[in-house]
């Protein structure tokens, strides 16, 4: 614990130690610069130089009358002092002025420019598209068939319907029974005769919107 106290207090008095010598350092190096860098040494010697020349004047300078000086027994005239030669003033350079051109100058004629005008080039005509080849004729759907069968006494009869045109799809008669068939431009008929006795029954076909419609009559037993 005394080692550490001791070494505590080694430290601080270094410290003080060395922060003393930095600020007289630092207070020297403050005064000396303050004293180079002042402008009264210099203002001093002007004002010295300055005395000095005005003291050496009075003395030059005559007591009394000016030009007679003054001595005991005969007196002597003296001459005035030559009064100093003022310094001879630099002469600046004479600028020399610049001449502006009259107006009655010819204003040059400037040279006439050429321009040769290029052609633009023709483009290569583009030849036409080959003929494309032609395209084939439609094809139209077949017209939609439309069928229908009834049955009757003595038989069975079915037609059709293609386009509005009516065709005879089957004609079936029963047993006993017998048919014949009769086809004109709009219709389709078919007439069943029984082989004995005297029945009859005829049957008729046509196309209505497409569609085949029956028409029936029946005579005899």
């Amino acid at each position: 614990m005394s080692r550490l106290h001791s070494a505590l207090l080694g430290t601080i008095a270094w410290a003080l130690v060395v922060l003393t010598c930095a600020t007289g350092v630092w207070f020297v190096i403050d005064r000396v610069g303050r004293d180079v860098l002042s402008p009264a040494p210099v203002a001093r010697e002007a004002r010295e130089a300055r005395e000095a020349q005005e003291a050496r004047e009075a003395r030059a300078a005559p007591t009394g009358v000016p030009g007679t000086a003054y001595r005991t027994g005969t007196p002597t005239t003296t001459s005035p002092a030559p009064s100093p030669t003022p310094p001879t003033p630099a002469t600046s350079p004479t600028a020399t002025p610049m001449t502006k051109p009259s107006g009655s100058a010819t204003p040059s004629t400037p040279a006439p420019r050429h321009t040769t005008t290029v052609p633009a080039p023709v483009p290569a005509p583009v030849p036409p598209p080959p003929p494309s080849a032609p395209s084939p004729p439609p094809t139209s759907a077949p017209p939609a068939s439309t069928s229908d069968a009834v049955a009757v006494t003595g038989g069975r009869v079915g037609a059709t319907c293609t386009g509005g045109q009516i065709s005879l799809g089957f004609a079936t008669p029963e047993s006993g029974w017998s048919f014949s068939v009769e086809t004109e431009s709009d219709q389709v008929g078919v007439h069943f005769l029984a082989t004995s006795g005297n029945g009859e029954t005829s049957v008729s076909a046509r196309c209505v919107n497409g569609a085949p419609v029956f028409t029936t009559s029946e005579t005899g037993d």
